[in-house]
């Protein structure tokens, strides 16, 4: 539903013929919800002796006050012929978007210039608008020029911020690789030590088998000798018993030994 009304903002003593003329129309739903109070301007022109400036104010979610409005003039501040203020309040306005068209009528001007500018004076701050052709194409410019800038900025920073990350990510890396080189090399040293020491004990151990193998070799060589000799003095001395019976004792000793 669309609801429009018009009003007169009067406060003081009317100048003859000036007159200020305010109509508004309300919007049952937003379409931001942000708090946004914005001016357009749309008209100036001389009319009979007087210059009438036309603009527009946009609010949304939230209600707003105008204190004073001004325009400067060739660098000369002018004041409405009849005083304005405005009070936009209430439960219809609260929460809605409105936007209000303004028509306010100023001192006679001869000339308009590039640096002619509208100012209002709102509970939010001071909302400023060029009244000229160049000055509205001037201030579109420096609009997009700060929001390139800012748009800029904001690109400037994610690069920052996402080569530092890298860069944190990349170090991180390093030192992380760096720590799984000493280890494995730690770990590498440790191993290589360790079969040091079993090739080294292997190798002792293999010596010395060889060594008792030749020990026992010997010993057994050296008993087996005498045994064979004395089995062969056995069986070639048939002739006495008693040289059997001493050799067989003998035989006897050297096998139980």
């Amino acid at each position: 539903m669309v609801v429009t009304a018009a009003l007169s903002a009067v406060i003081g003593t009317l100048s003859a013929g000036a007159t200020n003329i305010v109509t508004y129309t309300l919007l049952d739903s937003v379409t931001t919800t942000a708090d946004e109070l914005i001016m357009t301007f749309r008209r100036i022109c001389n009319e009979n002796d007087r210059t009438n400036i036309l603009f527009d104010l946009t609010s949304s979610n939230s209600s707003f006050t105008i204190y004073k409005v001004e325009w400067t003039n060739g660098g000369v501040l002018n004041e409405p012929l009849e005083p304005f203020s405005l009070i936009a309040q209430g439960d219809e306005i609260e929460g809605k978007s409105s936007r209000w068209h303004i028509s306010l009528d100023f001192p006679f001007s001869n000339a308009f210039h590039e640096e002619d500018v509208l100012l209002l004076t709102t509970d939010r701050g001071v909302i400023y608008c060029p009244t000229s052709r160049a000055g509205q194409l001037q201030r579109t410019i420096d609009l997009l020029r700060y929001d390139y800038e800012k748009e800029l900025d904001s690109t400037k920073r994610s690069s920052r911020n996402a080569w530092a990350i890298l860069g944190i990510v990349v170090c991180m890396a390093v030192v992380a690789g760096v720590i799984v080189g000493i280890v494995v090399r730690r770990r590498f040293v440790r191993k290589r030590k360790e079969i040091e020491e079993l090739s080294l004990l292997v190798v002792e151990r293999s010596d010395r088998n060889r060594e008792l193998q030749a020990k026992i070799d010997a010993l057994y060589g050296s008993r087996l000798d005498t045994l064979n000799m004395l089995c062969n003095e056995y069986f070639e001395k048939n002739e006495s018993d008693r040289v059997k019976l001493s050799l067989y004792n003998e035989v006897e000793k050297h096998i139980l030994a």
